[in-house]
C-alpha cells in the first residue's frame, strides 16, 4: 500500500500514514515513491479549481506547468523540462542570482531554487501573479516576487544577476518607443553572466 498524505489549506504535503514504508524508502535513497492523497483541505480544493478555470480560459492549458505534485493533472502548453535541462547543462555557473522576466507561474524559479540559485520572479499580469504567489507558498519557496515592470524596478538594476531568463518576452518591450528605450537602458545596466 502507498504512503498516504493529506494536503493542507496552502498546499503543504502532510504525512498521514505509512511510516515504515516511508522510512524504508528514505533509507534506500529512493528519490520518489507513489503516494495516495487521503484528504485535501477545502481551501486547497478551491485553489485547484481556480487554477483549472484559469487554464480553461487560456485555451485549456496554463502557459507553463505548476510544479506542485497535486497540480500535475492540469495541462500546460509547454512542459518546460527540456528547456530547464538544456539551460542547466549549458550553465557556466552553478549558483548565484537568477532573474526570470515574465515568470508566469514560476516554473523556472522553482526549479533553479532547487539547484541552490537565489531567484527573482518578475510578473506583472494579475492572474499569473496571483497563482505565482500561491504556488510559491504551496511549495515553501523563498524566491523574491517582483510585481512591477522590469523596466522601472530599481532593485533589478542594483542587483548583479548571474543568469537572466527572458523567455518569449522581448517583443513586449518593442511596442512603444519609450519601452524600447527603457529596455535598451536596462540591458546596458544589467550585470549578468548568462542571458537566455
Amino acid at each position: 500500500e502507498e504512503v498516504t498524505i493529506s494536503i493542507g489549506r496552502s498546499g503543504d504535503l502532510l504525512f498521514s500514514d505509512g511510516a515504515h514504508r516511508l522510512a524504508v524508502a528514505k533509507l534506500l535513497g529512493i528519490p520518489s515513491i507513489p503516494v495516495k492523497v487521503a484528504v485535501r483541505h477545502p481551501q486547497w480544493i478551491e485553489f485547484r479549481k481556480e487554477l483549472s478555470l484559469y487554464a480553461h480560459g487560456e485555451g485549456g492549458h496554463t502557459y507553463q506547468p505548476a510544479t506542485h505534485p497535486d497540480l500535475s493533472d492540469i495541462p500546460a502548453f509547454h512542459d518546460c523540462d527540456d528547456r530547464f535541462s538544456m539551460m542547466k547543462r549549458n550553465l557556466s555557473v552553478k549558483r548565484g542570482n537568477l532573474l526570470d522576466i515574465g515568470a508566469n507561474l514560476g516554473y523556472f524559479c522553482h526549479r533553479f531554487e532547487d539547484e541552490e540559485f537565489d531567484c527573482y520572479a518578475v510578473e506583472v499580469s494579475e492572474l499569473p501573479l496571483y497563482f505565482l504567489r500561491r504556488l510559491k507558498r504551496a511549495e515553501d519557496k523563498r524566491f523574491v516576487v517582483i510585481a512591477e515592470s522590469v523596466l522601472d524596478c530599481r532593485m533589478i538594476v542594483d542587483t548583479p544577476f548571474n543568469i537572466v531568463l527572458a523567455l518569449n518576452i522581448f517583443h513586449h518591450f518593442l511596442k512603444t518607443k519609450e519601452s524600447y528605450e527603457k529596455f535598451l537602458c536596462l540591458l546596458g545596466h544589467l550585470q549578468t553572466d548568462v542571458l537566455f
